[in-house]
């Protein structure tokens, strides 16, 4: 039956009611904006305990002597403006960065300049909470649908097989 013919005549096919279901489905889906919950930079950069450290590598006689490494530490339990869920969600997402007393550290040596490695240090903090602020979404998953047309085909496959396997049987005690 035709879609026009469906409409005209106010009947659908059970195909069509199944290919509208798994629509609706994927619009439902596309629709899901992501939800985020807000975490002002104010509040993590307060919360972080920023320390300097001699840097390694190369560098000539200022690794030796400059403290220019930034090492960044946020305490994930006493952070009382984060949620219970965002720190479950935070301490998933940084499970590499997190130490046994429940910090995230993040150490940062991309320059010479101590104060620029604070502030990236600062900033991937900020970054690694921004991303866990994100709530996923959850899908509904939807069960499979087959169409008519393969309902019959898997029925056929099945008696053509039921056949064989009583062939079979009827050979073996033969």
């Amino acid at each position: 039956m035709s879609n026009t013919r469906a409409i005209l005549t106010g009947r659908v096919s059970s195909n069509q009611k199944k290919l509208d279901h798994i629509k609706k489905q994927i619009q439902k889906e596309k629709n899901a904006e992501q939800e985020k919950e807000e975490v002002p930079f104010n509040a993590i950069k307060q919360h972080t305990q920023i320390e300097f450290v001699r840097a390694s590598g190369p560098g000539g006689q200022n690794v030796n002597k400059a403290n220019s490494k930034a090492s960044s530490r946020f305490h994930i339990d006493s952070a009382r403006f984060l949620s219970r869920d965002l720190k479950k969600r935070l301490r998933k997402l940084a499970k590499r960065h997190i130490n046994n007393a429940d910090e995230i550290v993040i150490r940062v040596d991309d320059s010479r300049d101590a104060t620029y490695n604070r502030t990236i240090a600062l900033q991937r903090m900020d970054d690694l909470i921004q991303e866990a602020a994100i709530i996923p979404v959850v899908v509904e998953k939807h069960e499979k649908i087959r169409t008519d047309a393969a309902e019959r085909k898997r029925l056929m496959v099945k008696k053509k097989n039921m056949k064989k396997f009583e062939q079979m049987l009827q050979n073996e005690s033969v």
